[in-house]
This record gives C-alpha cells, sequence and structure tokens, in this order.
C-alpha cells in the first residue's frame, strides 16, 4: 500500500486514513515503530552521525537510493519525529527548501503534520488523551516523541479532543 501524500494533507479526518497504512505493517497501538519508513522506502539508508547543533536531520537523494541523516546529539523522541519528517520530504521529493521562504516554509509545516498524524493518528492520540487525564509528558513517553511533539499535536487536534 502507498501513501498519497494529497490524501493526508488536507483535513484531520482524512488524516485518519494513516490508521490504514499501519495496519498494512500491523501496527495497531504505539509507538509507531521507524522500521516502517525502511519497508515504505527500502533503497533508503539512514545514519546517525554527529552534526551541529542547529541541524536535527536531513534527507537527500542520490542515483537509486535516498539518504536520511539524522543527528546522533538529539533525544529519541525527537529523533523519531525528524525521521518521519524527513520521509515526507523523500516521498515528496521536493528537497532542498529553505525555511525562510514561503514556500519553503508551507513545506516544513506539511512535512511537520505528515509525521504527526503518522506517530500520532488521532484516533490514538485521543484515547492516551483520556487514559492519561492530558499529561502530555505521559503522552510523549506512549509515543516515543519529543514532550513539544506531543503538546503541538494536542494543539492540534484540540478541537478533537473536545469531541464527545
Amino acid at each position: 500500500m502507498s501513501i498519497s501524500l494529497d490524501d493526508y494533507l488536507e483535513t484531520e479526518e482524512q488524516a485518519e486514513k494513516v490508521l490504514n497504512v499501519l495496519a498494512t505493517y500491523n501496527v495497531y497501538k504505539p509507538p509507531v515503530p521507524t522500521w516502517i519508513i525502511q519497508r515504505m522506502m527500502p533503497y533508503l539508508t539512514m545514519e546517525l552521525k554527529s552534526m551541529p547543533e542547529e541541524v536535527i536531520g536531513f534527507s537527500f537523494p542520490n542515483k537509486d537510493k535516498s539518504h536520511m541523516l539524522l543527528n546522533e546529539k538529539y533525544s529519541y523522541g525527537a529523533l523519531r519525529f525528524t525521521a518521519f519528517h524527513e520521509f515526507y520530504h523523500l516521498l515528496n521529493g521536493k528537497l532542498g527548501y529553505s525555511k525562510d521562504t514561503p514556500q519553503g516554509a508551507a513545506e516544513e509545516k506539511k512535512a511537520d503534520f505528515f509525521a504527526a498524524c503518522l506517530l500520532m493518528p488521532a484516533r490514538w492520540f485521543r484515547k492516551e488523551w483520556e487514559k492519561t487525564g492530558g499529561d502530555i509528558e505521559k503522552i510523549a513517553k506512549i509515543f516515543g516523541v519529543s514532550v513539544l511533539a506531543a503538546h503541538m499535536r494536542a494543539l492540534n487536534l484540540e478541537h478533537y479532543l473536545r469531541k464527545n
């Protein structure tokens, strides 16, 4: 099963379709394993490297392979989020944007949203939100992401978390 980026970037309801993709890989609860990236993109090499602190990670194609480099100095949760963020860029094929340009900033937001949807599907997030009483630190640990990523996802899903 392949991912159509257009299907996942419009609304949270569409983003829920990500559960079907995860189910294809027998993933039915958090945390979502990063090996899914390599199963979907077997020609990808992922490496931890020592890099300047301002770089969390980046990806690039090279002939018939793609590469993802992640800064080993960052936390487990930040690296997982960054891996899925970079996965978006590789799938999308729009690499090399500067976040300082309007188009680049938009692409970065899409990549963040894509990573959040894959790592913290709305339905799962809501379930853990209810179980933990909205404890962001516990939720971050459950999903294997940073507290910041979990907090941003909660803000993104605020309308959804208030429903029902």
